[in-house]
């Protein structure tokens, strides 16, 4: 992967633009591998697991904390918030443990190029 550049991509007749470069974490094997911290939604954390790329809401719907800062387990592709222990599968955003109630956004990711894409409905 060369570098970490992350658009908005059409989807249901939502403009494509380019968002911002992304905070790059690691380059390569499986976790994460960027942060986009400031989308048009939330924070957004991007993971490698198993060669598929994984988008997810960068937010534990407990307490409000970054997941991006917890501890990523490669052989289940999960990830578990670093305050309160919840934990999330990384491609699905299912919640497999709590405190938290709820299961992740997703967000539709995929590789080309070198270049990350996750997409992102926008508003006019």
């Amino acid at each position: 992967m060369t570098g970490l550049s992350f658009y908005s991509r059409e989807v249901c007749g939502f403009k494509k633009k380019v968002l911002e470069k992304a905070k790059p974490v690691i380059n390569q094997g499986d976790g994460l591998i960027g942060r986009l911290p400031d989308s048009t939604e939330d924070p957004i954390a991007v993971f490698k697991w198993k060669d598929k790329v994984c988008a997810v809401r960068d937010i534990c719907p407990h307490a409000g904390f970054s997941l991006a800062d917890g501890a990523f387990d490669s052989e289940n592709g999960t990830i578990t918030c670093p305050e309160h222990g919840s934990r999330f599968q990384v491609c699905s955003g299912e919640r497999l443990r709590g405190p938290a109630d709820y299961p992740l956004k997703k967000y539709r990711a995929f590789e080309n190029g070198g270049e990350i894409t996750v997409e992102i409905e926008q508003d006019e």
